[in-house]
């Protein structure tokens, strides 16, 4: 509290300051006509505030400057969603963005005013100067969406509203705000400078060229004051409504945890078979002519040095990566997955930071039981907030919660102390439910400790 009634007096402070430097400088040029003072742009901005015009030019140019502004936004957001999703809509529109960025905006008034008259001037302007903008905000956001997530997000099938709500929106958002700020700082300069080429009536353009005609400085500061305080305005209630809008899908859920469709009871009778696989980086085998039988309803663990192939052969039974060769064949057919396929814990957590730890155990379906290997008052702190120990916990629930008929895990103990290590194990066996079990660790003593009933080497 303190410190914001500090920021507060020297904002004032700063202000005040430069109140009195305008006052000065107006003092010293004495020449109304040039520079006034801040009492006499005050002065006429009362003056002006009395008349019906006033309020009927602030309405008109705000109206419609916002009406181009939601317009660009929304057609940039969208069309930036396209364009990250399809690269020939990327490609389409990059020759009318160069044009829009580049082109001079006296040029695009001049050509508005000819193709659409007066009346469309100031929305045409707006939307010419924002649309590129929040496009390539919005490119840019979704481009850095954490592809470890999406990853996560395509093992555990989540649907692409949920992909959009828990990792593109939080990836997003950050750039779209920021660029929205400088946008409509743009579209108030803009569309003013439209206004005063154009000349429409009953417009804010068109009071401050009379002002110029009539070499009414005064009055020229009094509308350059309110067009500040517009923009100023208009900033503040947007970014309010991005605020409200990104608020449903992190504190709105807190709490109550969603509702899934609850997970099987048992897991089908499909046997695993991988046959003759191989897979190579760079040149460098990972996996040379490997075959493995895993029956279904088993635990069975998988051990090799660091970087030879544990990962690798998850990731192509997931269907993340292909193989150069071979296959991978469940029950009588041929794929990565049969039904509802694999579920897994990765080497790395991989968790929404903006959910809650039940949130993120249950994101993939069914119900987690978290509170079983989690403390209680940890199930409603969000990712961000949980130790290494707990994130890993939380990643172990996921993979157990989901409706899935095979379970893979990569390293699942590490990070955890014997304690929870027991305990985890335990909750492991009691949630397995008759699915078929793969983990790696290169901690032997862990095999026998779950019970597994063989060990590959790779």
């Amino acid at each position: 509290m303190q410190k914001e009634k500090a920021g507060k007096r020297k904002k004032a402070g700063a202000l005040l300051f430069w109140l009195l430097l305008w006052q000065l400088a107006a003092f010293w040029t004495d020449n109304p006509l040039i520079l006034v003072g801040p009492a006499e742009a005050f002065t006429a901005l009362i003056r002006q505030a009395g008349e019906f015009s006033f309020w009927q030019a602030i309405a008109f140019s705000a109206g419609r400057i916002g009406a181009g502004f939601l317009l660009a936004f929304t057609a940039g957001f969208l069309a930036g969603g396209l364009a990250s999703r399809f690269f020939f809509v990327r490609e389409l529109l990059a020759l009318p963005l160069l044009l829009m960025k580049a082109a001079p905006v006296a040029s695009l008034v001049i050509l508005i005013l000819i193709w659409l008259g007066v009346e469309g001037l100031t929305r045409a302007i707006t939307f010419l100067v924002v649309f590129p903008v929040i496009y390539q905000a919005t490119l840019t956001g979704l481009a850095s969406a954490d592809a470890e997530l999406l990853e996560m997000a395509r093992v555990f099938r989540l649907s692409r509203w949920k992909r959009y709500l828990y990792i593109y929106r939080p990836a997003v958002y950050p750039s779209l705000r920021g660029s929205a700020r400088t946008a409509i700082g743009m579209s108030w300069k803009a569309g003013v400078a439209a206004e005063v080429i154009g000349i429409p009536d009953f417009s804010i353009g068109a009071k401050l060229y009379m002002a110029k005609i009539y070499f009414d400085t005064a009055e020229l500061f009094a509308w350059t004051a309110v067009i500040i305080f517009l923009s100023l305005c208009f900033e503040k209630f947007f970014l309010w409504i991005l605020n409200w809008l990104d608020r449903p899908f992190g504190g709105w859920l807190t709490g109550e945890p969603p509702v899934f469709s609850k997970p099987k009871t048992e897991a089908s009778r499909n046997i695993v078979r991988v046959r003759g696989l191989c897979k190579s980086f760079s040149g460098e085998p990972v996996l040379d002519h490997l075959d493995l039988t895993w029956e279904a309803g088993k635990t069975y663990g998988l051990t090799a040095p660091s970087g030879t192939g544990k990962t690798t052969l998850f990731r192509i039974l997931t269907g993340l990566e292909k193989a150069d060769e071979g296959q991978v064949e469940i029950g009588s057919g041929v794929g990565n997955a049969s039904g509802k396929g694999w579920s897994v814990v990765f080497q790395e957590d991989r968790l929404c930071p903006e959910l809650t730890a039940e949130e993120n155990a249950q994101i993939a379906g069914g119900r987690a039981y978290l509170s079983e290997i989690l403390p209680e008052e940890s199930l409603s702190k969000k990712a961000g907030e949980l130790s290494g120990g707990m994130r890993r916990r939380v990643a172990i629930a996921r993979a157990m919660a989901a409706d899935s008929e095979g379970i893979l895990m990569d390293e699942p103990f590490s990070g955890l102390d014997e304690a929870a290590k027991e305990n985890v194990m335990h909750y492991i066996k009691k949630h397995q439910r008759g699915r078929t079990l793969i983990f790696t660790t290169h901690v032997r003593e862990e095999f026998a400790r779950m019970e597994v009933c063989r060990v590959d080497e790779i």
